[in-house]
């Protein structure tokens, strides 16, 4: 008897829910489905997409662009040997002038 009258309090339970909260809960479960259809056609649309492969760097491109290298660092050291032969002068002109 005691189970029946569980059942039977727990069938007259009501359940309450007001228009804003069953508003919010439609949009959602809207929002939701809304942005799972967009990732599924995401996903399908980066299966059809061709596969993205490295960039071969040929024997002749890295020996080019190693040439290029040297040759800026040679500038780079001719222009660091006259900086530091004006560095010199101006140091010659300054024991001058005391």
């Amino acid at each position: 008897m005691a189970v029946d009258e569980d059942e039977k309090e727990i069938q007259d339970q009501t359940f309450k829910i007001s228009v804003k909260t069953f508003f919010a809960v439609g949009a959602s479960l809207v929002l939701l489905v809304g942005e799972y259809i967009v990732l599924q056609s995401d996903i399908e649309e980066a299966k059809r997409l061709p596969e993205i492969t490295e960039p071969i760097i040929t024997r002749i491109e890295l020996d080019l662009k190693n040439q290029i290298l040297l040759e800026k660092f040679e500038e780079i050291e001719k222009d660091i040997e006259k900086i530091n032969q004006d560095i010199k002068e101006v140091k010659r002109k300054i024991y001058n002038l005391q």
